[in-house]
């Protein structure tokens, strides 16, 4: 049997224009939707021994 895979949540990520090669903002940024709950994305490229990747961090905001 294979598995089986059900839909939580649905979502976007697009390039950040304040993201520069020397910045440590996120390459990609977005929000989230996942069991009803708004989420923030974030996303960045990594290339590490000739391998690419990418690292994700899901935030949400809190009140203070």
């Amino acid at each position: 049997m294979g598995k089986k895979y059900e839909k939580v949540g649905s979502g976007f990520i697009n390039k950040n224009p304040k993201h520069t090669p020397n910045s440590k903002q996120p390459m990609f940024i977005g929000d989230i939707t996942i069991n009803k709950e708004k989420l923030n994305l974030a996303m960045w490229r990594n290339v590490s021994y000739g391998k690419e990747s990418f690292s994700v961090q899901a935030t949400r905001v809190t009140e203070e």
